[in-house]
């Protein structure tokens, strides 16, 4: 293929004064928002805090045996869906997301503070691996604030004890920067605090959405009845299958779910524009994820869609999957962070054998299935191994990095902002596992490596 086929995925927060700008601003408004959801997790492992306004010092008690924690977030009632912080003079206009201002460990230390993070290296690379906690923006209205997700956390795990957490979101931030909207202090989230046991080993459901009008070479519509009968979307289940396996992770018979007319013709094509990623709440990919509330349970939601459109995209570029946000709201279905979508473009294309080796050259339906599990890789909480630029690498420290000092054909503009550094492509990361230019065939790197 001639294509370059990007994983999307949502921008690491670097520092609540720099959020990402967004190339066109949505409206502040949207009509269909849903209300707080429910999880769908055991009652003994639900925290119920209530609703509470933004400033809001609450405390929970975690008890032994604890190997995660999400503190979720979800806006009652109207909240501003954007803010406009002032970067050195300049309006950056970003989802206004929900995500605790700090939160305090059981000894009354600073696990996350929110305006602390990470800089750049000797090498212009931001490693957050250093950090207990890391944060991805673009979680407005809702948000599962969920740890231990770096090198450092994962090490020291969770204790046990009484944790607290001031309840926050960037427009409550803004009372403590400069904000060229003013903020406010008056916003009000349903919060709760989700808590899981150390385990080896995981079960994963996934509920498939077709949302995407795909026919097979005999002209069959791809449905949900068909789907058990189509030997393309069979291989695609099987290879998704696989890829967990190897890390432990079970999936279990995935179930495949029909839209509506009107959602299709609403969905099939989804267009995300520029910096924005499509995260906005009223913005038609996460309006889509809304659909995901038919079918509550603890399951991760994959929308196939006909194709992902990036407005920014140059060349040959094609984004072929992106997530609702890093990780998602797992458990709770109907948010507008309840997913993944999924391009069908490539499913019956090439020629697809028999067997359990993955083809990403020639079978269409592996390349579906391996861009569903790097989507679902994001919603459970993982971020790319390195970023585009290979100036920003994960927060674990188990996987290649790929950094731009080391790897790009030219390191004159490596760190830039301005839009001049190079692009790592995963001919450029495919180096051994001691070099500092590896990664390209990890699941989580930006791009598709059509070598493997």
């Amino acid at each position: 293929m001639t294509r370059k086929l990007i994983l999307g995925a949502s921008a690491l927060l670097l520092a609540a004064c720099s959020h990402d700008s967004k190339s066109a601003a949505p409206p502040d408004s949207c009509s269909t928002l849903p209300a707080p959801a429910a999880s769908a997790l055991p009652a003994a492992q639900v925290i119920e805090l209530g609703t509470h306004r933004v400033g809001d010092n609450v405390s929970f008690t975690v008890p032994a045996g604890t190997g995660s924690i999400s503190i979720v977030e979800q806006a009652v009632g109207a909240v501003p869906l954007l803010t406009v912080f002032n970067n050195s003079g300049t309006a950056q206009v970003v989802d206004n997301s929900a995500v605790p201002r700090f939160v305090f460990f059981p000894d009354g230390g600073t696990a996350y503070d929110d305006f602390n993070f990470p800089s750049p290296g000797a090498d212009k690379t931001i490693d957050p691996s250093g950090s207990y906690i890391e944060y991805s923006q673009d979680t407005p209205v809702a948000s599962a604030f969920t740890f231990p997700n770096t090198a450092v956390s994962l090490a020291q795990g969770v204790a046990a004890g009484s944790w607290s957490f001031i309840v926050s979101d960037f427009a409550h931030e803004c009372s403590e920067t400069t904000c060229f909207d003013g903020g406010t202090d008056l916003d009000e989230y349903d919060v709760k605090v989700l808590l899981r046991p150390l385990q080896v080993g995981a079960n994963l459901d996934v509920n498939f959405y077709i949302v995407g009008a795909v026919t097979n070479p005999a002209g069959v519509a791809l449905t949900a009845a068909s789907a058990a009968n189509d030997a393309r979307v069979q291989r695609m289940v099987f290879t998704l299958t696989s890829l967990y396996a190897v890390a432990g992770i079970t999936i279990g018979t995935p179930k495949f779910f029909d839209v509506t007319a009107a959602q299709r013709s609403t969905y099939e094509h989804i267009v995300v524009s520029g910096d924005s990623s499509g995260q906005g709440p009223c913005e038609q990919l996460d309006q889509m994820f809304v659909i995901s509330s038919a079918n509550p349970g603890v399951t991760m939601n994959l929308f196939l869609v006909s194709d992902l459109v990036d407005t920014s995209a140059t060349g040959n570029d094609t984004l072929v999957g992106i997530d609702g946000t890093i990780p998602g709201l797992s458990s709770f279905s109907g948010t507008v962070h309840s997913g993944a979508a999924v391009s069908l473009a490539d499913l019956y294309a090439g020629i697809c054998t028999t067997g359990g080796t993955l083809n990403l050259r020639g079978c269409g339906a592996d390349e579906v299935a391996y861009i569903a599990a790097h989507e679902t890789g994001h919603f459970l909480g993982l971020f790319h191994t390195s970023e585009m630029n290979g100036d920003l690498v994960d927060p674990l420290d188990d996987t290649g990095k790929c950094i731009c000092t080391a790897c790009a054909a030219s390191t004159a503009n490596c760190g830039k902002t301005d839009g001049s550094a190079p692009v790592l492509e995963p001919a450029n990361c495919v180096g051994s596992a001691t070099s500092s230019c590896t990664g390209a065939t990890n699941l989580m790197f930006w791009s598709i490596d059509h070598t493997i």
